[in-house]
């Protein structure tokens, strides 16, 4: 946790002040390894951070909404990731190239769950939605549709496991 305080507060990295708890503002949303040695880091404040030892202070990406969850963008390539925001839009990242697309949009507010399978990422969002989404393809698979909002979900092989509310 201290790691990932650092990364993402760097003026405080910088600062001659030894940084304390009460230094670092509330406003990670999620934390998802990319790899063994990466992670990413979405925060209320819209912006999309890669951490990883070898350039621990690169600078985030900001969009205009919320980003509120995160996941790897498939298999392979590591350098790929999802974002799931508060105006329920889905975005593709490849930090290697530094693309950030949009693959599209839950109805309503809010993506607050995504997970990567085998090939595609699953994302959740408060309009009570499962959608299935092909990076490579950029395009929607599948949906699914839940009773109620989704908070978190998982995927493992082909089994997904969804929370809703209600």
């Amino acid at each position: 946790m201290t790691y990932l305080q650092y990364i993402i507060s760097p003026q405080m990295v910088q600062s001659a002040n030894k940084p304390t708890m009460a230094s670092f503002p509330d406003v990670l949303s999620s934390v998802r390894f990319l790899s063994d040695s990466t992670a990413l880091a979405t925060s209320w404040d819209g912006s999309l951070s890669v951490l990883s030892p070898a350039s621990p202070l690169s600078a985030p990406v900001t969009f205009s909404s919320p980003l509120l969850c995160c996941c790897k963008g498939g298999p392979r390539p590591s350098s790929l990731a999802c974002s799931g925001a508060l105006d329920g839009q889905v975005r593709l990242h490849d930090f290697e190239i530094g693309s950030h697309r949009v693959l599209g949009h839950h109805a309503g507010a809010g993506v607050s769950a995504l997970c990567s399978g085998e090939e595609l990422v699953l994302s959740g969002g408060w309009d009570g939605a499962v959608a299935a989404w092909d990076p490579r393809a950029r395009t929607r698979a599948l949906t699914w549709t839940q009773p109620e909002r989704v908070y978190a979900m998982d995927a493992q092989g082909h089994h997904v496991l969804v929370a809703h509310a209600g």
